[in-house]
């Protein structure tokens, strides 16, 4: 994901005036474009595409109607370049702001003309009366399965005497969550997720070449694991104090907090204080604060602490107020920087 900053803007426009992006864009290697803006009066929308910046080779326009909340708008990528207009047909502008962010991928929707996340299967399709099944399929009474490279999801909601698979190349996930007296599994070359969160006697799993997950969150007699060339992780919070101070910890090591701005006025272009990051195994950044003003916040990486360069990570903010977003990255060291004069507060949440 990536923000804008030629076809982004925070300056109202007076009647009869244009924005138009400074320069095209280059999203081929995006999959959509998200746009949202705010304004209090009406304006012609016009999303321009071009293959060599030099000619226009589609373009597309609406007339949008005064809003009182924000209008977001999703539209695909057409061509190699583009660039956002926007026409005051309406009077003068007191609030505009334009976001425009291009997205590795599509957002995702059920309905419509695209497929829906639930199948529903009618009729056999095998002529034998066996059928391919997609979403979900709800059984009851004694269940058997003998399953050949595919997967198996088995949910138990109600009390059942046992649960046997076995199943080749393929994988299966249990969830009890109501009693069991035992799930029992035989794998090859696939994996075994079983999650029990009401009593159960026991969990036996004899697993080669794969992995198991157990998660344990309520009693159980015995969890037994016989695996070869796998790998085992194993969580049980009721029973086994020492695991969870374990986890506990390594989760703990890896979360901080820093201040980068404290009502402090940044001055035009004014860099926040240096945030090291170096000697911290993160990858979450949530950062937030408030500004007196309007301005936009880039946020700088450096592999130093010396030598900082700006991120594709931005902020605008059009007026006064509170702001925050959060990004995935994992710099040596962080800083802002403030391109309009303001009195700021920031801070960073890391993990």
């Amino acid at each position: 994901m990536s923000l804008s900053l030629y076809n982004s803007t925070i300056v109202p426009l007076l009647s009869n005036g244009i924005f138009l992006g400074r320069e095209y864009d280059n999203i081929l290697d995006f999959a959509e474009i998200n746009i949202a803006i705010k304004c209090d009066t009406g304006y012609i929308l016009t999303f321009i595409y071009s293959q060599d910046k030099l000619t226009v080779d589609y373009q597309t326009s609406q007339t949008i109607s005064a809003q009182v909340d924000t209008k977001f708008f999703t539209i695909s990528v057409k061509d190699r370049y583009f660039k956002l207009k926007i026409e005051a047909n309406d009077g003068d502008m007191s609030v505009l702001n334009v976001q425009t962010i291009y997205k590795s991928t599509v957002t995702y929707q059920v309905g419509g003309n695209i497929p829906s996340s639930n199948v529903t299967i009618v009729n056999p399709l095998n002529l034998d009366g066996s059928i391919f099944v997609g979403g979900n399929l709800a059984l009851t009474g004694s269940v058997d399965a003998n399953i050949t490279n595919t997967s198996l999801d088995v949910n138990v909601t109600n009390p059942v005497t046992s649960v046997d698979a076995n199943i080749t190349n393929a994988s299966l996930d249990v969830n009890v969550t109501n009693p069991v007296t035992s799930v029992d599994a035989n794998i090859t070359n696939a994996s075994l997720d079983v999650n029990v969160t009401n009593p159960v006697t026991s969990v036996d799993a004899n697993i080669t070449n794969t992995s198991l997950d157990v998660n344990v969150t309520n009693p159980v007699t015995s969890v037994d694991a016989n695996i070869t060339n796998a790998s085992l992780d194993v969580s049980d919070g009721d029973t086994h104090t020492k695991l969870d101070t374990i986890q506990t910890q390594l989760e703990k090591s890896n979360k901080g907090t820093s201040t980068l701005w404290s009502n402090n006025l940044t001055g035009v272009n004014g860099l926040s204080l240096i945030l090291n990051l170096s000697n911290v195994n993160q990858s979450n950044l949530t950062i937030f604060g408030s500004v007196d003003g309007a301005t936009n916040l880039v946020v700088q990486f450096s592999n130093d602490g010396t030598n900082f360069y700006d991120s594709q990570y931005s902020y605008v903010q059009s007026a006064s107020g509170n702001w925050g977003f959060s990004i995935n990255a994992c710099p040596l060291y962080l800083r802002l920087k403030s391109t309009s004069s303001v009195t700021a507060y920031a801070f960073v949440n890391y993990s």
